[in-house]
């Protein structure tokens, strides 16, 4: 492809993700984020040296992130642009990618073939986590990463050229400080050679092949996890080992097919009943078995009868491959099924492969009906991701019309009886061993601190604009917190919560409502509470 095709064609695509990503271009300063905002106001840039003192060394993408801040600050408009602009590269380099290698194994509509499953990748409503939420530029900048490297990989074997080998290794050792998922590399690099001596039959040069390519990232990645020791001290940062290496058989792959259907499905926005019955398939033992067994013929199929395989095919099961490979790295940890977008971006770098992988077997159907398909499966994500994101505006509208309409800056102490934690399951005010995510958002979003003390009582999952609470005042110092409407329940740190008791208050939950004891209050406070995107106080007089 000419270089003015090229240009045009990735200027084409960024005005698609440009484009549909508008409605959430303010939004995505939320939970994580007020964390990470503190550490880079607190901290100069060498703090990223030791990754701000987050346990994982991601010292290259933390150092990104921490000029993203301090170029932009909260201006949303150059983060949208930053992120977009770096998922549209994403998708550009997986369609230069699949399309060299589909034309050069003589694959009949390369182009075409590449576009589409580059079009389902970057459109993928499962991608608005990774987009929108600015903490994951990580997952960005390690998925650019492993793209450049397989790319100059396929260059190497084709063309032997020393310079793609030193590229390759240099661009491999800084993504392994970008996000650990780039462990996997090597394992991806070994398929592609593979599948390219598979091909091209290029006798003993495989096993060359595979120790020039690999013996040096072999040797960084043992120099990677020696580094964690004695700067994490532990070989496994991040989660740790106990989450990372959470060995379950009958997790570890009802993951896997959990992650097959929701791709494959859209499952995530079915209606709550439908959504469950498709996941609990892949989570019963006999559903494991029979998918298990359903691949495992196809695996067994695909090496006895290799050389009969018309290479769409090998490219598909290549891709396919190369799909639960970018799952192994998080498939020991939970996935979110119940609600929207929260943890979508673990699967951000295998769904590159897993669209493709569609694309790749879909175009051997006859045109037409390959072309139908594909323009249903491409309405299909942008109706859904349009959606997303219009619940990303919503939330953003929200989540600032709250923090402007707090008016209690001259109290002592303020009590929220509800603050949501998300809406429709995109994050809001969560936050993780604090009393409060909203006196937080005031000093680092709003940057005008509360002084006194603020507690949250409970948070909850937010589903409509104008959703909130009404109170009862029961007797001194006893409220009773009910839900206006159905379909919520209480929160708190992201999972439900249950009846507590501190030294300030005893909360006792009960179906859509909680009984509230109030065991001391300063003389000058305020009990507040969220309707919409305003806030009430329970009357002063209820005391007396």
């Amino acid at each position: 492809m000419k270089k003015s095709n090229q240009f045009f064609l990735f200027a084409l695509l960024f005005l698609f993700v440009l484009i549909i990503y508008f409605p959430a271009h303010q939004a995505g300063f939320v939970t994580d984020f007020l964390g990470w905002q503190n550490k880079f106001n607190q901290e100069p840039i060498t703090g990223a040296l030791t990754t701000f003192g987050w346990h994982a060394n991601q010292q290259a993408s933390v150092f990104f992130f921490y000029l993203l801040y301090k170029l932009f600050n909260l201006n949303g408009w150059p983060w949208y642009i930053s992120f977009t602009l770096l998922h549209t590269i994403n998708g550009f380099l997986s369609y230069r990618l699949f399309c060299r290698i589909l034309k050069e194994c003589s694959v009949s509509n390369a182009s075409i073939t590449a576009f589409i499953g580059t079009l389902l990748f970057l459109l993928s409503p499962y991608q608005a986590e990774v987009l929108v939420w600015r903490v994951c530029v990580h997952y960005l900048l390690s998925t650019l990463c492993i793209l450049l490297v397989l790319t100059l990989t396929w260059n190497f074997l084709q063309t032997r050229k020393g310079k793609d080998l030193w590229w390759m290794q240099v661009i491999f050792l800084l993504s392994l400080f970008t996000l650990e998922i780039t462990l996997i590399t090597p394992v991806m690099i070994f398929v592609l050679v593979i599948i390219h001596h598979s091909i091209f039959n290029k006798g003993t040069m495989t096993w060359r092949n595979i120790l020039i390519l690999l013996a040096p990232q072999i040797i960084f990645i043992g120099g990677y996890f020696v580094i964690n020791k004695l700067i994490l001290g532990q070989w496994v940062g991040h989660y740790g080992a106990d989450t990372h290496f959470r060995l379950s058989f009958h997790d570890i792959f009802s993951n896997y097919f959990r992650y097959l259907f929701k791709y494959l499905f859209f499952t995530r926005y079915f209606e709550h009943s439908l959504k469950m019955k498709i996941f609990s398939t892949a989570e019963t033992t006999s559903g494991i078995a029979v998918m298990l067994s359903i691949f495992m013929l196809l695996f067994l199929y695909a090496l006895i009868f290799y050389n009969l395989l018309h290479n769409r095919l090998r490219i598909a099961g290549m891709s396919l491959l190369l799909f639960f490979i970018s799952l192994t790295p998080i498939i020991t940890l939970y996935m979110v099924t119940l609600m929207h977008g929260e943890n979508d971006r673990y699967g951000y770098l295998a769904s590159i492969f897993f669209w493709m992988t569609v694309s790749v077997l879909f175009a051997a159907l006859p045109k037409r009906l390959f072309y139908g398909i594909a323009l249903i499966l491409i309405l299909i994500s942008v109706l859904l991701l349009w959606q997303t994101n219009r619940w990303w505006c919503e939330n953003t509208k929200i989540y600032y019309s709250l923090l402007d309409d707090f008016r209690w800056y001259e109290k002592d102490e303020v009590v929220i009886l509800n603050i949501p934690d998300n809406y429709q399951g995109l994050y809001m005010y969560r936050i993780y061993n604090e009393p409060s995510g909203f006196k937080e958002a005031l000093a680092l979003i709003r940057k005008k601190p509360f002084k006194g003390q603020m507690r949250d009582v409970t948070q909850f999952n937010m589903m409509a604009k104008d959703q909130g609470v009404h109170v009862t005042v029961d007797s001194i110092n006893n409220l009773t917190v009910t839900f206006n409407q159905y379909g919520n329940w209480w929160w708190w740190e992201g999972i439900g919560i249950s009846d507590y008791e501190n030294e300030h208050y005893k909360v006792d939950f009960e179906g859509n409502a909680y009984h509230l004891l109030l065991k001391s209050l300063k003389p000058n406070s305020a009990i507040i509470y969220q309707v919409g995107d305003k806030w009430e106080q329970v009357n002063a007089d209820w005391r007396h």
